[in-house]
């Protein structure tokens, strides 16, 4: 490997550490692996897809991630027909990946 792909590949799993490490953050009370892997998705698709401006403060870079993460897991349980978090299973997980894929932002 070339010392540019090291630091390509550097710099990807530093960004998946961050990534895992906000999870662990949050401080999930359930103990389900299916919700886990379902906030995972919904972190990824809000760092693809929503356009945080820069000039923006910090509260509200936080403020508008969020808000995101929390219209796509309300939209996701209200057609999936899910209550609570807990409901989460294994067996959505597949309905959640393709849901989640083809989600758009208002």
């Amino acid at each position: 490997m070339s010392m540019e792909e090291l630091i390509e590949e550097n710099k990807i799993l530093k960004e998946r550490n961050a990534l895992l490490e906000s999870i662990i953050n949050r401080r999930n009370t359930q103990n389900s692996s299916a919700y886990n892997s379902v906030r995972l998705m919904i972190i990824e698709k809000v760092n693809r897809e929503v356009d945080i401006p820069e000039e923006l403060e910090n509260w509200q870079k936080k403020d508008k991630r969020a808000r995101a993460e929390r219209q796509i897991m309300r939209d996701l349980k209200w057609d999936l027909h899910i209550r609570t978090t807990r409901d989460f299973t294994d067996e959505h997980i597949k309905q959640v990946e393709e849901y989640i894929k083809n989600y758009k932002f208002n």
